[in-house]
């Protein structure tokens, strides 16, 4: 599939292969904040409009984790180099089941 193949591409060559992805996350305030940050150029946010239809013909060969965060979270907020992005998630209750 497209996927595939744009993955494979991507892994050999050396412009995306060697990138390092830094990862934190926290929980504060009823809300779980996971930031991700790569190396990369950046890129121009999308808004998450042409990523809440649910029309499988325009799954392309990248976007399909957009797709995914957008449904996911409450908040994906974009930082304006276009290298980072937080994701949040409101949490009612604790990892050991209290309420927050």
């Amino acid at each position: 599939d497209k996927f595939s193949k744009m993955k494979a591409l991507r892994l050999s060559d050396s412009r995306y292969a060697n990138r390092r992805i830094v990862v934190t996350c926290a929980v504060a305030d009823g809300e779980i904040l996971l930031s991700l940050q790569d190396e990369g150029p950046g890129f121009d946010a999308p808004k998450g409009e042409h990523l809440q239809s649910n029309d499988e013909s325009e799954l392309l060969s990248y976007g399909r984790g957009l797709r995914i965060l957008y449904g996911a979270m409450d908040k994906v907020i974009y930082k304006a180099d276009g290298k980072s992005v937080t994701l949040v998630k409101k949490i009612e209750r604790r990892f050991d089941g209290t309420k927050v």
